[in-house]
């Protein structure tokens, strides 16, 4: 169990750090996709959303993963051999600058046979020689972060997003009006990772102790596999605006806007997955499992239940949520939101299993799980699209999640002797009652102000029932006064 003396320092600490900067990071890529999608054409938008689905799926590839080999490796090098760090860092910084530099220019000068070829629309070309910038200042920017992570300098990292961040949304909103479009749509992305990049070397300078070692080449196959693990995971949550640009933008611009709701779903999750995979790292390497399997227990607990009245809630008003978010224009995507929300929730919970997979010197298991599961979300994709269209895909993405959700659990119980936390069932009947409350609210609703009212109400009483129930444990009162006799 973690110590209450424990819980009240440095994690809470840099959880707090931690999660207001992916609050804030998450709050301006929302802004950005529904303010930028609100002056964008839906075609066009599908244009935007494919290039940065492309950047999100090949930077970790280029990245090699280093960004989370670095958050694994530098705390158990701090503590076990300080030499190695410095040599350690030159070759990852150094391995990954020569990577991305090389694949942006082979892009770049393939960009019209690529866009002939595999999208057979010559306004693609464009695109993809951008995407080729995005890919590089993106990349470089990623491995830093990944060292500050790894050096647990969560407060520096939200100062640094905080000026990076504000400009990613602020420029596209100036130069879109002005004419620029996709340029100026993108403008932001390339100058925060600039920003990122170039704010981040000197702490990391700082931090970084002196050390004659060589350079440990484990590195390396911890971050092959955190690559194309992460390569993977992008292509699960995007596979349905890549397959979708093929064949018409209009209906990428759609799914489009089904990816950018599912964020909201894995917000927690990423927050937790930063947070938790340096302690998990240590507590494991200590053998210390019983401090381990507390956290994560208690990290997946509080993801479904705050999670599943979240997607619920959307999930009901989805179509006001899209018509006030964007636009009449979007609405198609509604049918879509059900079985994309779900798989995004259980992707969540996959992602947090996966850390602790990775933490626990596994990265080669998870590797596996993670591509089974893309090999089988393009099997379900590509054949419920080609009967049931771009709901197909969605369908496709929720039950190749479930599946490995299902996988993903029996191994870390038999691997690291982590299980699902029993708590959760406690929230079964809490969660059931919050659905019914919805579903009167959204069957005699009668203006938005009566709705909104009612909606807060429902939270209310759902957090009352998890007390009731006892869904809520010892843990969570120690977090919660910890976090407010902080502040």
């Amino acid at each position: 169990m973690i110590q209450s003396s424990f819980m009240r320092s440095k994690v809470i600490s840099n959880f707090i750090s931690y999660g207001v900067d992916m609050f804030y990071v998450s709050l301006i890529g929302m802004l950005f996709y529904v303010l930028v999608g609100k002056m964008m054409h839906p075609a066009d938008y599908g244009i935007l959303m494919t290039v940065i689905a492309l950047y999100l799926v090949i930077s970790p590839l280029t990245a090699i993963g280093f960004n989370e080999a670095v958050a694994r490796f530098i705390p158990e090098l701090l503590t076990k051999n300080k030499n190695k760090l410095k040599p350690t860092l030159k070759y990852v910084l150094k391995t990954s600058l020569v990577l991305t530099t090389a694949v942006s220019i082979i892009i770049y000068f393939l960009a019209e046979f690529i866009a002939n070829t595999f999208y057979s629309n010559p306004l693609m070309i464009e695109p993809l020689k951008l995407f080729t910038l995005l890919l590089f200042t993106g990349t470089v920017s990623m491995v830093l972060k990944g060292v500050l992570q790894g050096f647990k300098m969560f407060k520096h990292m939200l100062g640094i997003d905080i000026i990076s961040q504000t400009l990613r949304l602020g420029l596209p909103l100036l130069l879109i009006p002005m004419g620029y479009g996709l340029l100026g749509a993108l403008s932001g992305w390339f100058v925060c990772f600039i920003l990122i990049s170039l704010l981040s070397i000197p702490f990391i300078i700082k931090a970084i102790p002196s050390g004659v070692g060589t350079g440990d080449k484990e590195i390396l196959k911890y971050g092959i596999t955190s690559a194309l693990s992460a390569s993977g995971i992008w292509l699960l949550i995007q596979t349905g605006v890549l397959i979708l640009s093929t064949f018409d933008t209009y209906a990428a611009g759609l799914f489009s806007v089904v990816t950018v709701f599912g964020q909201i779903a894995l917000f927690l999750p990423l927050v937790i997955m930063g947070i938790i995979l340096p302690y998990v790292t240590e507590y494991l390497s200590s053998n210390a499992f019983g401090k381990a399997q507390r956290m994560v227990q208690f990290s997946l607990k509080n993801s479904v239940i705050f999670l599943l009245p979240l997607i619920i809630t959307l999930v009901f008003f989805s179509r006001q949520a899209i018509t006030y978010i964007y636009t009449i224009e979007y609405i198609g995507a509604q049918s879509l939101l059900m079985p994309y929300l779900l798989g995004s929730v259980l992707l969540g919970l996959n992602l947090i299993l996966m850390t602790v997979l990775y933490a626990g010197g596994l990265p080669v298991k998870r590797l596996k799980y993670t591509w089974f599961a893309v090999i089988l979300n393009l099997i379900f994709s590509f054949g419920l699209f080609s009967i049931f269209g771009p709901i197909g895909i969605a369908y496709g993405f929720m039950i190749s999640q479930v599946i490995l959700f299902v996988l993903i659990s029996f191994r870390t119980y038999s691997k690291l002797k982590i299980t699902f936390p029993r708590k959760i069932l406690n929230s079964i009947l809490p969660i059931i009652l919050f659905y019914t409350m919805l579903f009167l609210i959204d069957r005699y609703y009668y203006g938005f102000k009566y709705a909104l009212m009612f909606l807060v109400i429902s939270f209310v009483i759902y957090f009352g029932l998890l007390y009731l129930f006892k869904a809520i444990d010892r843990l969570d009162y120690e977090v919660i006064q910890t976090i407010f006799k902080r502040n």
